[in-house]
């Protein structure tokens, strides 16, 4: 969705903070999601009592594998959101709009 351009936007200290913030979250989201099944698979194998020649994969470790990976998005949107909701409450003018924009799903370049 595109918005309305807001001129001369002039962040707060707290703003620019919050941006990292949630820069930081996208992030650490990202390498999670890279990191995750190779850490999985990892204890997977190492767990294996005959010294890597067997493995016994229960429905379980991929289950368990799978809700992992599917539940790094949502939290990373919760936190997200949280931070954007709180410097909508914070916020007003030109910063306001900014945050409300990005809550919106506008995109701001």
């Amino acid at each position: 969705m595109v918005c309305s351009k807001i001129d001369s936007l002039t962040l707060s200290i707290g703003s620019q903070k919050d941006l990292k913030e949630i820069k930081y979250v996208l992030d650490a989201s990202s390498q999670l999601e890279k990191f995750l099944p190779v850490a999985t698979i990892f204890l997977i194998f190492s767990s294996s009592s005959v010294g890597g020649k067997a493995f016994s994969l229960s429905q379980t470790d991929f289950e368990g594998l799978v809700k992992a990976i599917k539940s790094i998005n949502p939290i990373a949107k919760r936190k997200i959101n949280f931070i954007i909701n709180e410097r909508i409450i914070k916020s007003s003018g030109k910063e306001y709009l900014f945050w409300k924009g990005l809550k919106n799903g506008c995109e701001f370049k």
